[in-house]
């Protein structure tokens, strides 16, 4: 489902909200967005149509509540629980296997990119700044997607993303991660790692960026098993990536090796600022998008926010997992 489809869903039941005056990405669309979810029920989805210096728009508070987020993944929770028991017994060995081998590429298909252009620069494309000490502004749900070059195994993550440059990215991946394994088999071999930042595909892909799925688990073939149906990838222009065909804006790029910038201070959920003095620098090589894109849009900050509910989530698929027999 293209992020497209999911607000016009949201839309005709009732649970989105449009704002069609001007909104700066600085500070105030974090601030509307805090407001809406501190409102009843974690408050509606929010399109914010027409943002400061730029023609893109931003969805928010996706999945503002349980309900929303379930709505993304096109199943209730009880069809989720039967879904996720299935993968795990699918086989005859431990949970997470069985897990890895139920999500083979099989769950893919490939085709040409959806309306695809070249007009937008990164400075156009509204990334937020939510807290008066950042001094970036950053792009909160950009997919990060990597391949490693020793075996092809991609990896689908969830990390901020600071502009800190007319053409750079500061990206903030964790020692251990799954980005972070396949920039270390890169720069050992003295080359540069390939990445794609995915902003707008479909949105059952967050909560398989975000979850704590078992090393060298596709999270597109985890997507694909959950919505019943192929995740559609198509090639990038400049970087030997598959990315969904269906995404809103894509821009490519790559980490030379050694090449750390310093990002933050970043409010995280912590209630804290954080920082970073070593960050992978992305130099972007394409950026391409659909006519009039939509990106996707969150307020990290302390809880409750709408974080939660992927951490809910995240929740049921580990207890799963360990009542494996």
């Amino acid at each position: 489902m293209a992020l497209r489809s999911y607000l016009r869903r949201l839309l005709n039941s009732n649970e989105l909200k449009a704002i069609i005056t001007e909104v700066d990405c600085d500070l105030e669309i974090a601030e509307i967005c805090r407001s809406e979810f501190s409102s009843a029920g974690g408050g509606k989805a929010i399109i914010f149509e027409t943002v400061k210096g730029t023609p893109v728009r931003v969805g928010a508070n996706l999945f503002g509540s349980k309900e929303r987020l379930l709505r993304m993944l096109e199943v209730d929770e009880a069809g989720l629980i039967t879904l996720l028991r299935t993968l795990i017994h699918s086989g005859v060995d431990n949970a997470a296997t069985n897990l890895t081998n139920a999500c083979r590429l099989s769950s893919i298909e490939y085709t040409e990119p959806e309306y695809q252009y070249q007009e937008l620069t990164l400075k156009e494309i509204p990334a937020l700044r939510s807290w008066p000490q950042e001094n970036d502004r950053y792009l909160t749900l950009a997919l990060t997607h990597s391949v490693s070059l020793a075996n092809g195994v991609s990896n689908l993550g969830l990390y901020r993303a600071a502009v800190v440059g007319d053409r750079e990215i500061a990206l903030n991946f964790a020692p251990g991660s799954g980005a972070d394994n396949h920039l270390q088999i890169a720069e050992a071999r003295g080359e540069p790692l390939p990445v794609a930042l995915i902003l707008g595909a479909d949105p059952a892909l967050f909560w398989a960026a975000a979850a704590p799925l078992p090393t060298g688990c596709n999270e597109y073939g985890f997507t694909g098993a959950i919505i019943g149906r192929p995740v559609t990838l198509s090639s990038c222009l400049t970087q030997p990536l598959s990315v969904p065909a269906n995404a809103e804006i894509l821009i490519e790029g790559e980490i030379r090796p050694g090449e750390r910038v310093s990002e933050g201070p970043f409010g995280n959920h912590t209630g804290q600022y954080v920082s970073r003095a070593d960050c992978p620098l992305m130099r972007i090589t394409a950026i391409r998008h659909r006519i009039q894109p939509i990106i996707p849009a969150t307020v990290v900050g302390p809880p409750p926010n709408e974080n939660i509910y992927l951490a809910k989530l995240n929740e049921l698929l580990l207890r799963e997992m360990l009542t494996f027999d």
